[in-house]
């Protein structure tokens, strides 16, 4: 389904606009009482039928979340210990007040929206006036957008449904003793349901980067290995840095996964197998 266009101010920064189509589901899609949605950098490792069983149209809520890490600051939740605001994040004690950071608490990569809600109150109507109003300072826009219009009548997920892959290394970092002091840091990581890769750090650019190796998992069972070989050489040939992070590729993911590139590889024609 093409989305119609939005009428929204112009906003610099690294998010498409189209990232705003969030807002407008409940009046796009009248047929429906409930929806998912999600990111497109994310790979799945348990059914995610179950974030839609985590909200009921007739429940007073406008949507289901996982607790977003970065605003988990705010609530003295923050995975990274005693390691201050992250610095994408200082904007945001100059940019909202702390009455509106109270209220910021989910993330939406990752949303069960009740949408039978949303339309009874007008809540697309009320989140389009918010982004007019106030996007010159938001930063997370659609995110920072639900949290302020829907608060509090939100739902946060479990912490398994949504483990952010930045975050890995840091949390792999906690010894026994802090981990067993936030059990839910083990749940998001131990069993997750969905993994997002949040950050700029994508695995299809960076096989070295945290989690990759589920994503690379994800590539083979697709059969689009030979499809992301040939564009992986044609990105990294325009910087230096990529191609010294794939002459240590082999050194960063587990050797299972190499046998079963190599396998992906045997049977594919249009790629040659590698030794």
């Amino acid at each position: 389904m093409e989305a119609p266009p939005l009428a929204l101010p112009k906003v610099e920064g690294n998010f498409s606009k189209d990232l705003y189509h969030k807002l407008k589901l409940a009046d796009w899609f009248p047929q429906y009482d409930r929806v998912v949605v999600a990111d497109v950098d994310v790979v799945y490792a348990d059914d995610v039928a179950l974030a839609f069983d985590c909200l009921r149209s007739d429940e007073d809520i406008y949507f289901a979340g996982p607790e977003d890490v970065s605003y988990a600051v705010w609530h003295g939740k923050g995975i990274l210990r005693d390691s201050g605001l992250p610095k994408s994040l200082r904007r945001y004690t100059k940019n909202f007040s702390a009455a509106e950071r109270a209220r910021m608490t989910l993330g939406s990569g990752f949303m069960t929206l009740n949408l039978a809600k949303m339309r009874r109150e007008n809540v697309a109507e009320r989140c389009l006036k918010f982004v007019q109003d106030n996007a010159h300072r938001l930063i997370l826009p659609e995110m920072d957008v639900l949290n302020l219009v829907c608060s509090p009548a939100l739902k946060a997920y479990p912490p398994r449904m949504m483990a952010i892959a930045g975050y890995w290394r840091e949390y792999a970092r906690l010894t026994q003793k802090e981990r067993a002091s936030n059990p839910a840091w083990d749940a998001m990581f131990a069993h997750p349901v969905q993994i997002h890769y949040a950050s700029g750090i994508k695995p299809w650019k960076y096989p070295d980067s945290p989690m990759a190796d589920l994503w690379f998992d994800a590539l083979l069972e697709s059969g689009l290995f030979s499809t992301w070989r040939k564009w992986i050489d044609d990105f990294i040939h325009h910087d230096e840095n990529l191609v010294r992070r794939r002459k240590i590729f082999s050194f960063c993911v587990p050797l299972g996964l190499h046998r079963r590139i190599a396998l992906s590889l045997e049977k594919e024609t249009d790629l040659p197998s590698k030794p």
